[in-house]
């Protein structure tokens, strides 16, 4: 019994541990935390790089963006400045022109303006450019006959026909077609793709415009189509043709040079009357544009009349004229333009008909009309010191001068620029270049108005406005000036002097106003106004010549009895017999 429990036995049992605790199982937990965090660090950095050069690409873009911007302005503002020159080239060659010349040298000056205006096409593409760029474009739409637009600019081509002996030619499907469009633009868009077709179409060759309307239900379609005879277009060109700066490599068939904005332009100008334009073209055989624009035949009177239409609206009578004219034998116009060469050309132009002051900017306009009477201004709006702008806002706001018609000549000529002369209080705005005629047109219009307006006061002294609510600055002072007169129509002590001070105005500026506006000299209207009022208390008849003499102000009733003849041909005694009474 002993024996056996003395007796002892052991077994070993080893128990392993799982896969997952193993030395290589930590081993490789520790190659793959190392691996992690090596692909983390690597993820983050890349992520970092990416991040900058981001940051660093939208950096480069917005300083491009910036560069570009200031590369746009600076020729646009150049454009502007071609604007100038260009008007006293086109301007003269219009008037020269009209003259008796023998065929050769009217050939010559045709010639001249014919490239003087393609000049101004190129200016006005960068301009429109700039326009685009910045997504102003807007339709400035009028009613009118659309084939008669392109006939008319189809012929101003005519000329290039002859050196390259080319064969142009316009196939209307009718003679007329009255629609809205913009004037404008589709001119523009006929003249770029003419000016391409003749740029790549070789002597004796042919280019055709032709216009269909087709009619589908309820719509119909204006197609425009350009066709031309030229080296045509491969199809890799094709697809790049309307993009911006674009330009094919045709320098072993053609020198030609270009923007590379023309046919963009005019696809936004297609796309504007929400049209669209296409291409077809074999290399070798020609290519033909083809415009499609939706037609609208409801007839509208637009805000903005083209430039004919204004020339038409503003003809004056030539009787008017010459009255206006004689009246004071010349009247005076204020020149204010720091182009020495225009204002010159202005003034030569202008000296016959009229009196006329000169000024390189508007703060010396400003001190002009203080010490000098003027009928009108005419202003440039990009001048040093002061601009046009900032000049007819200190004219229009001041009591002194606020009845001088302005008229601003200005390179810009976006509709957004006129708005904001008009605004300013301009009474009329003419871009560069323009013809002289509408311009000479345009203030024998403002001063005839001015002249009306002083003989209608004349006759009634009295203030009428179409909207009561609203009251200009001179209608308003002359509400004041009456206002003040009838008040103090019996004190024979009321003189210019105390009327003057009643307004604030110093003597000199009060006749100066006054005479502008009504045509009489302050003391000329107190009269006249106290001469009315003894003409009421005639009528009434309740009162002697004496007493009434004293109640509109005269001291003694002689001289009333003197001025009343004067005035009304006949004596106070006399005059309620003159009426039947």
């Amino acid at each position: 019994m002993s024996d056996w429990e003395d007796s002892e036995c052991f077994v070993n049992i080893v128990i392993l541990p799982p896969w997952y605790k193993t030395w290589i199982a930590y081993l490789a937990y520790s190659i793959l935390a190392i691996m992690l965090f090596i692909c983390l660090r690597k993820i983050f950095l890349i992520r970092g790089r990416n991040r900058y050069l981001k940051e660093q690409a939208i950096e480069e873009s917005e300083k491009q963006h910036e560069l570009n911007i200031l590369k746009t302005r600076f020729f646009t503002n150049v454009s502007h400045e071609f604007r100038t020159p260009l008007t006293l080239i086109i301007t003269p060659l219009e008037r020269l022109l009209k003259g008796q010349f023998d065929d050769k040298t009217k050939k010559h000056l045709e010639l001249m303006y014919q490239n003087a205006r393609r000049l101004l096409n190129l200016v006005n593409q960068l301009l429109d450019f700039r326009t685009a760029e910045e997504n102003k474009l807007k339709l400035n739409l009028i009613y009118g006959n659309i084939v008669g637009l392109i006939d008319q600019t189809v012929n101003s081509f005519s000329d290039l026909t002859e050196p390259k002996n080319i064969e142009l030619t316009f196939l209307p499907h009718n003679s007329e077609l009255y629609m809205q469009f913009d004037k404008d633009k589709i001119e523009k868009i006929i003249i770029n793709l003419l000016s391409n077709a003749f740029k790549f179409t070789p002597a004796g060759g042919t280019i055709r415009v032709i216009t269909r309307l087709i009619s589908q239900e309820d719509k119909e379609t204006f197609v425009i189509e350009v066709e031309d005879t030229g080296i045509g277009i491969t199809k890799e060109h094709q697809e790049k043709l309307f993009e911006r700066f674009y330009q094919t490599d045709l320098s072993d068939q053609f020198i030609t040079t270009g923007t590379g904005i023309g046919l963009s332009l005019t696809k936004d100008f297609v796309e504007l009357h929400n049209g669209c334009i296409s291409l077809v073209s074999e290399p070798g055989k020609g290519s033909c544009f083809t415009i499609k624009l939706p037609v609208n035949r409801e007839r509208i009177t637009t805000e903005e009349p083209s430039d004919y239409e204004k020339d038409k609206s503003i003809k004056i009578d030539s009787a008017e004229c010459a009255e206006l004219i004689m009246d004071e034998n010349k009247k005076t116009i204020l020149l204010v333009e720091d182009n020495t060469d225009f204002r010159g050309y202005l003034k030569d132009s202008l000296s016959d008909r009229y009196n006329l002051l000169e000024a390189e900017n508007g703060k010396q306009a400003l001190e002009l009309l203080e010490n000098s009477h003027s009928d009108l201004v005419v202003s440039d709006i990009m001048m040093p010191v002061m601009d046009g702008i900032q000049l007819c806002n200190e004219i229009k706001t001041d009591a002194r001068f606020s009845h001088i018609p302005i008229i601003l000549l200005t390179a810009k000529a976006t509709q957004q620029d006129r708005i904001n002369g008009l605004r300013q209080g301009a009474d009329e705005y003419i871009a560069k270049p323009f013809s002289f005629e509408i311009l000479e047109s345009r203030i024998e219009y403002l001063l005839n108005l001015r002249e009306k307006f002083i003989k209608e006061y004349q006759k009634s002294f009295e203030i009428r406005t179409k909207n009561k609510t609203i009251t200009s600055l001179d209608e308003k002072l002359l509400k004041k000036i009456h206002a003040l007169i009838q008040e103090n129509l019996s004190n024979t002590e009321f003189s210019v002097e105390k009327l003057s001070k009643e307004l604030g105005m110093s003597r000199v500026n009060l006749y100066k106003k006054t005479r502008a506006l009504t045509g009489k000299t302050p003391i000329e209207l107190i009269r006249l106004l106290r001469l009315r009022k003894g003409v009421e208390l005639l009528l009434q008849g309740q009162l002697t010549i004496s007493e009434i003499t004293y109640e509109v102000g005269f001291s003694d009733p002689r001289y009333f009895s003197k001025q009343f003849k004067a005035e009304y041909n006949v004596l106070p005694s006399k005059y309620k017999d003159t009426l039947g009474f």
